[in-house]
């Protein structure tokens, strides 16, 4: 039954971070105008488990509070991370930036191929 509670705990949390409805990180789209440089230093990344919508549920002194306090971070907490990220001039980029998915002519089969990363100057990609 502990199992049980603990697995509910975790889908309830997961759903919720993901049904924000209006999620407002910052925008970060690069304005057309603004001159593009081809960019191949380090690419950066940014991870996070599931946020937390509501603390006041997950950080309730119960059983899971210290591992859910260990693992995870609140919306709040992410959205802070992004934003000062952004003052630090990283900018987001996706997966999709950085490959494309291309057939071998050779053999039919689907291989990824690097494509040049164009970036505003002196900004630093993080995926």
């Amino acid at each position: 039954m502990k199992n049980l509670k603990f697995v509910c705990l975790i889908c309830t949390l997961a759903v919720l971070s993901c049904s924000l409805k209006n999620p407002s990180f910052p925008d970060v789209a690069v304005p057309h105008e603004e001159k593009l440089y081809e960019y191949s230093g380090k690419i950066f990344n940014v991870f996070f488990h599931p946020l937390i919508i509501h603390p006041e549920h997950a950080f309730d002194n119960d059983k899971q509070h210290e591992w859910l306090y260990t693992w995870f971070v609140t919306y709040t907490e992410a959205h802070n991370v992004i934003e000062d990220l952004y003052l630090n001039d990283y900018i987001l980029v996706t997966v999709d930036d950085l490959v494309e998915q291309v057939i071998d002519e050779s053999g039919g089969k689907a291989i990824f191929k690097k494509k040049i990363l164009m970036l505003p100057l002196n900004k630093k990609p993080l995926l």
